[in-house]
């Protein structure tokens, strides 16, 4: 039998509005309570971050996305492993809060490690203050990118090299163009650049 979510309610008689965010959370909560009521052991599913320092990759970082609850990731960052961090709220319907709290949290245990921290968007329900926020479309970025809450860390060295193995020189390198709109995105220290599609006219 497949586990896709949509096959899983349909084989346990779940009620299920496929992608939509409250719909798919509740279905999985459903499922993973029927598993333990037919005496399912699931700890051996059970993973924290600690599974990603064993992993050998060059490069490693964290993303938290849809950022729908505080998360501590402190004492995985003086291993100095993680290279950076990103969050973003919820975009989909019924698409549940991201707090402000949270993502300044998640924040500062970055700039206590030189961690480079990037708050991407704040989703379609964002609050602060103790008042809710909707924000719909590019307004998300833009508010992230308001929030001053990225951090720029560590640089990455990626060390990239020609087919041969040769290392690329600096005039080689790809230079990404940035856009008016760009200026104000939460993504663009990550961001690969515009590729000039003419969307955002």
């Amino acid at each position: 039998m497949s586990h896709k979510l949509n096959v899983l309610c349909d084989h346990y008689g779940i009620c299920l509005d496929h992608h939509k965010a409250d719909s798919d959370s509740r279905a999985c909560a459903a499922i993973l309570l029927r598993y333990l009521v037919d005496g399912a052991d699931i700890r051996q599913f059970i993973r924290t971050c600690s599974f990603l320092l064993d992993l050998p990759f060059k490069h490693k970082g964290i993303m938290c996305a849809p950022f729908i609850g505080s998360v501590s990731i402190g004492k995985y960052l003086p291993s100095g492993q993680i290279e950076q961090v990103l969050c973003d709220g919820e975009n989909y319907g019924g698409a549940r809060p991201c707090y402000y709290e949270w993502v300044k949290s998640l924040r500062d245990e970055c700039v206590e490690y030189n961690v480079t921290f990037v708050f991407c968007g704040t989703g379609r329900r964002f609050v602060k203050d103790g008042k809710l926020y909707k924000l719909e479309g590019g307004v998300q970025t833009e508010q992230a990118y308001k929030s001053g809450l990225s951090y720029q860390g560590k640089s990455i060295d990626f060390k990239l090299t020609d087919a041969w193995g040769y290392p690329i020189a600096a005039d080689d390198l790809y230079v990404p163009y940035f856009g008016e709109r760009c200026q104000s995105c939460g993504m663009r220290m990550i961001c690969n650049g515009c590729s000039r599609c003419g969307k955002c006219l």
